[in-house]
């Protein structure tokens, strides 16, 4: 028994002549094409872009002026009137501590661990170890 793509296949196989000879009569019938199927020459391609590239060069001239003046002023102080005291980024840093531990409290009573808790080794202690059996 046939797949059904096989049986889409087999049905493409035969429909691809009457498609190519539809190209062929679709793409004769198009003004501009050669019968020898050589598309528009360069020459004549020219003329039609005679008021696209000025256009788009016009477009280009108005977006760089229009640039100019933003460049043209000092950027801002990096240490502006807006920039928070060390104070004040240490208190939102507990704050933020405090409402995360306000949140996991009732995740964290729910969670009982079965059997111990196995932590991997830090990086440091990996590294004194690696050198010890090294040497």
């Amino acid at each position: 028994m046939k797949t059904p793509c096989e049986l889409l296949l087999e049905q493409h196989r035969k429909m691809q002549p009457r498609l190519d000879a539809l190209t062929d009569e679709v793409l004769a019938s198009l003004p501009g094409r050669q019968p020898g199927g050589r598309g528009i020459s360069w020459r004549e391609m020219l003329p039609s872009l005679r008021w696209h590239i000025p256009t788009l060069g016009a477009a280009w001239m108005l977006i760089f002026f229009l640039n100019l003046d933003r460049h043209s002023t000092a950027p801002p102080s990096v240490a502006g009137a807006n920039t928070p005291s060390p104070v004040q980024v240490l208190a939102s840093l507990h704050e933020q501590r405090r409402q995360l531990q306000e949140w996991t409290a009732d995740a964290s009573a729910s969670f009982v661990p079965r059997g111990p808790v196995i932590l991997p080794p830090r990086r440091s202690e990996l590294q004194t170890t690696n050198n010890t059996h090294l040497a």
